[in-house]
């Protein structure tokens, strides 16, 4: 597991750690020794290129607003479930929507739907084509998905 932890000496310096067995962390930008238990969780995800995105994004809230507010966490970071993909999420909600819309759904339509998602098209496009790989959805007719 990843964490996002900011420096509370400096204040100047997030950075990524292993969450794992050291008891204590060094702050990159003050050398200050940092005991991992008091250390406020920022952010924390398996996925080490979410942990790098959201670093990115805390530290700019930082260098910007120079503090970083539970609303800008939510906004940017928010992993609803811990250990689970947003791919996975993508499924799920793909379903839902065809799901709500009859059982099938022409596909410019649910590409439409899952925007309101933050899902990229090529998200959407990539997702839709592994599901009709393995049988979860199916073209009915040309243009169209359904639920199998």
């Amino acid at each position: 597991m990843y964490v996002i932890i900011a420096c509370p000496k400096c204040k100047s310096s997030v950075q990524i750690i292993d969450d794992i067995r050291a008891k204590n962390t060094k702050c990159q930008q003050c050398g200050a020794i940092l005991p991992r238990k008091r250390l406020k969780k920022l952010y924390e995800t398996a996925d080490l290129n979410k942990a790098i995105e959201a670093r990115g994004r805390i530290q700019f809230e930082m260098d910007t607003n120079s503090e970083i507010s539970p609303n800008i966490l939510k906004k940017y970071l928010t992993d609803p479930r811990p250990g689970h993909s947003k791919k996975k999420d993508i499924k799920s909600i793909i379903i839902q929507v065809i799901d709500k819309n009859g059982g099938t759904m022409i596909i410019s339509n649910l590409k439409n739907e899952l925007k309101k998602y933050d899902f990229s098209e090529n998200q959407v496009e990539s997702t839709l084509d592994r599901m009709l790989e393995v049988g979860e959805i199916y073209c009915p007719r040309v243009g169209w998905v359904g639920l199998i």
